[in-house]
C-alpha cells in the first residue's frame, strides 16, 4: 500500500538586486513527506504510552487483594456458621440428654415409691399371716369354739362381752360381791375361757393399764389377785415365767402369804402385797385377744 502523501508548499523569499525584466517571481517547492503514526519511533510511542499501561496492572492488584478478602471474610463467615451450627447441635444434645436424664430420675423415684409401697404391702402381708395364726390358735384352744360369743351378729370381735383389749389381751374385772381364794379365782377364770387364766403382768404399761382399772374396794388390806405365786422361794407366773419386774410394796399389809394381791390406791410400781390363798378378794383374769383385723 502506498503511503500517503502530503505536500506542503514553502515559498522562500529573496531580496535580489533588482532586475530589470517582467520574470515572474521564481518559487521553490520542497517536498516533505509526512509518515503515518503507525511509522513513529518505538521509543517515542512507548516514552507516550507507558503511563497508559501502569493502570491494568494496579487495577489487578486491587482486585486480586479484594478477592484475597473475599476470601478470607467467606472463610470467616463459613468457620463462624459452622461454628454456630456445632453450638446448636452441641446444645440440642445437651438438652436431649438433660431431658432423659430427668425421665430416668422421675422413673427412679417411681420405682423407689412402688419398692416402698411392696414392702409395706409385704409388711401388712406379713402382719394378716401372723393374724392369722393367732386368731387359728386362739379357735383351736378351744374343743368347741364359741362363735356365738366372739361372732354375734356374724360378726366378730376380739373381747367377750365384759372383757377389755389391751395390745393383744383381754382382761375381765372381777368386780362381783362373790369375793373368791385364789385358787377359786383361778378355777373361774378357766371355765371362761381356755385360754385365760389370772393375769400375767410382763411389762410396766400392762401394770399401769391394770392399775388404772382397779378401785378400793373395803380396806386397804383387799386388792386383786395376779397370777403371781410363790414356788420354791421363786416367785413365778402362772405361764411359768419367774418374775422380774418387782412392784412389791415397801411393806407387807397384812399376813404375808405365797400369792399376790395388787392393791388399789398405791404407787404403780409399789402395788403389790403377798398374801394368804385362803384370803378372799377381787381377781382379774386375761385371755388371748381374738385378732380378726
Amino acid at each position: 500500500m502506498e503511503e500517503d502523501v502530503q505536500y506542503i508548499s514553502v515559498v522562500f523569499k529573496n531580496n535580489p538586486p533588482p532586475q530589470t525584466g517582467n520574470k515572474d517571481q521564481q518559487s521553490i517547492y520542497s517536498e516533505v513527506k509526512i509518515k503515518p503514526e503507525s511509522a513513529v519511533s518505538p521509543g517515542i510511542n512507548n516514552a507516550v504510552e507507558g503511563p497508559k499501561s501502569s493502570a491494568p496492572a494496579s487495577n489487578l492488584c486491587i482486585l486480586t487483594s479484594l478477592i484475597l478478602c473475599l476470601c478470607v471474610l467467606l472463610g470467616s463467615t463459613a468457620g463462624l456458621i459452622y461454628l454456630s451450627i456445632s453450638t446448636t447441635n452441641q446444645r440440642s444434645e445437651n438438652q436431649r440428654l438433660s431431658s432423659e436424664m430427668s425421665l430416668l430420675q422421675e422413673e427412679s423415684v417411681r420405682l423407689k415409691s412402688q419398692r416402698a409401697e411392696l414392702q409395706n404391702l409385704t409388711h401388712n402381708l406379713g402382719q394378716l399371716k401372723d393374724q392369722l395364726n393367732w386368731t387359728l390358735q386362739v379357735v383351736l384352744s378351744f374343743s368347741q369354739f364359741p362363735v356365738s360369743d366372739f361372732c354375734p351378729n356374724k360378726e366378730c370381735r376380739p373381747c367377750l362381752d365384759g372383757w377389755l383389749l389391751f395390745q393383744s389381751s383381754c382382761y375381765l374385772f372381777y368386780e362381783s360381791k362373790l369375793w373368791k381364794t385364789w385358787m377359786e379365782s383361778q378355777t373361774y377364770c378357766r371355765q371362761n375361757s381356755t385360754l385365760s387364766g389370772l393375769v400375767v403382768v410382763n411389762s410396766l404399761q400392762e401394770q399401769e393399764f391394770i392399775h388404772d382399772h382397779i378401785k378400793y374396794y373395803y380396806d386397804h388390806y383387799h386388792g386383786y389377785w395376779i397370777g403371781l405365786s410363790d414356788q420354791d422361794q421363786h416367785w413365778v407366773w402362772d405361764d411359768g415365767q419367774v418374775d422380774t419386774l418387782g412392784f412389791w410394796m415397801n411393806m407387807s399389809l397384812g399376813t404375808p402369804g405365797p400369792k399376790v394381791l395388787i392393791i388399789p390406791d398405791q404407787n404403780v410400781t409399789q402395788s403389790w402385797d403377798p398374801a394368804d390363798n385362803n384370803m378372799q378378794n377381787k381377781f382379774i383374769c386375761e385371755s388371748k385377744a381374738l385378732t380378726i383385723e
